[in-house]
């Protein structure tokens, strides 16, 4: 994380180091270790995921070969869901696909715990990528579920 960060960087960072380390599901980059360097900046080290961005792996593929990836992301994406975790920015840059074709999803900077009262964002703050956003989770009118992300998985 760098230097600069401020305290709402900061704790979304810690945030998303909380919320994988629930997590572990083979679609899922799973969380090694968290720690600090010699100046108290915080980082986190995660499983190397050596592949593409979903929309360009999936380039010439079937609609049938398509499907059946996107009901393995679905599944561990149900498995963070399970356990209480949405993802609230799922997108085709967020998954990456290895040689073996076999899916991870990356990047819970912006998750949240359903059931919590607390979110790492302020009221009217939009955070995520709007083309993939959930009607309620643009508008910041709703607590945002588990529907945002199958929204978004669609």
């Amino acid at each position: 994380l760098s230097g600069s960060a401020d305290s709402a960087a900061l704790a979304r960072f810690r945030r998303e180091a909380e919320l994988l380390a629930r997590l572990s599901h083979p679609g899922i980059a799973r969380i090694i270790e968290i720690d600090a360097d010699e100046q108290g900046r915080p980082f986190l080290v995660m499983e190397f995921v050596d592949g593409r961005d979903l929309a360009s792996h999936v380039v010439g593929w079937s609609r049938a070969q398509r499907l059946e990836l996107l009901a393995r992301i679905a599944d561990a994406v149900e498995h963070a869901h399970a356990r209480g975790v949405v993802h609230r920015d799922l997108k085709p840059a967020n998954i990456l696909v290895d040689a073996e074709g076999h899916p991870r999803v990356l990047d819970f900077g912006i998750g949240h715990v359903m059931g919590e009262g607390q979110t790492l964002t302020e009221t009217g703050m939009l955070l995520g990528t709007p083309a993939y956003m959930s009607p309620e989770q643009a508008a910041g009118t709703a607590r945002v579920d588990a529907r945002s992300d199958v929204y978004a998985l669609g």
